[in-house]
């Protein structure tokens, strides 16, 4: 949040120097309010996300692979099938079953077109940090 206005923060550090301490807590404080809030409006997002792939995929059964994917995306954006399994607690091949179902979905792409160690990337996430960046 710094970095987005780097001016102010430089602003800051100098008058700090010259013993005036409140032009930097002025801009830390606006700093960390902009923080916060781009973190409030990055969770709404990523909450809408899931919406949407949750309707793409169809509303998977909530106690399915593929439901279990949706929730957990955002902590692992991209998975490998030990990770998805470890997410889901599902078996390998119930995995695989909403690993495809998501792909159908455009929910998640195969990153790595292997047939063996396989990496997928969940659809629109990082696109939500990027803005993110760039936003603040």
């Amino acid at each position: 949040m710094i970095a987005g206005a780097r001016d102010r923060y430089v602003e800051g550090l100098t008058a700090f120097r010259r013993g005036d301490a409140g032009v930097w807590l002025a801009t830390f404080n606006d700093a960390v309010f902009r923080a916060a809030r781009a973190g409030e409006e990055l969770a709404a997002s990523v909450g809408a996300l899931q919406g949407e792939w949750a309707e793409r995929a169809g509303q998977p059964r909530r106690d399915s692979a593929a439901a279990a994917l949706i929730r957990r995306l955002p902590e692992e954006p991209i998975v490998d099938l030990a990770t998805a399994r470890r997410l889901t607690g599902a078996s390998a091949q119930a995995t695989l079953g909403g690993i495809d179902r998501l792909v159908d979905a455009d929910v998640l792409r195969e990153l790595t077109g292997r047939r063996r160690g396989r990496l997928w990337e969940s659809v629109g996430l990082f696109g939500l940090l990027d803005d993110l960046e760039t936003s603040v």
